[in-house]
């Protein structure tokens, strides 16, 4: 879904591998309208792993999607990170980053002040902020990135 619009012709010809007839159907209704591109992409993401997965793959790709972006819900799996050590507290830029939220703490920090980070569905608006790992929290970067986050408890050992 996230391919410019411009591109859909091309993956349907190229990648998904849609006949001739379709593929200049699809693009004669991108450019007069009669077409939505966001509902054309749909189709190809599903042609694209229906061919890659399978059909019950690509039925279950679609529904996960439509439960995160339109039905705006949690996907059904959500990875756990562990914060390994330290203090009590981490830094919240530290904490997406190293999570997999971001590349770059700047790129971290950038996503915050555009309000693009949110913690238990708060939205994280301090840069400086840091984040007490007394618990387990939900982390969600950006529209696609979620992940549990919390701190993993040392055993005692027996000596």
């Amino acid at each position: 879904m996230s391919i410019p619009d411009k591109l859909i012709v091309k993956y349907a010809e190229l990648v998904a591998g849609m006949a001739p007839e379709t593929v200049e159907a699809l693009d004669e209704g991108l450019r007069c309208g009669a077409a939505h591109p966001r509902t054309a992409k749909a189709e190809l993401a599903r042609k694209l792993v229906t061919l890659y997965r399978g059909a019950a793959a690509a039925e279950e790709a679609a529904a996960e999607f439509d439960r995160i972006f339109r039905e705006k819900r949690l996907p059904d799996e959500i990875g756990l990170f562990m914060v390994e050590g330290g203090g009590d507290t981490v830094d919240i830029v530290w904490l997406i980053k190293e999570s997999g939220g971001t590349k770059s703490l700047s790129e971290a920090r950038r996503l915050i002040r555009q309000g693009g980070v949110s913690l238990d569905g708060a939205v994280v608006r301090d840069e400086y902020a840091k984040v007490s790992m007394d618990r387990e929290y939900l982390l969600k970067v950006g529209k696609r990135f979620f992940r549990r986050v919390k701190k993993e408890r040392s055993t005692p050992k027996n000596t």
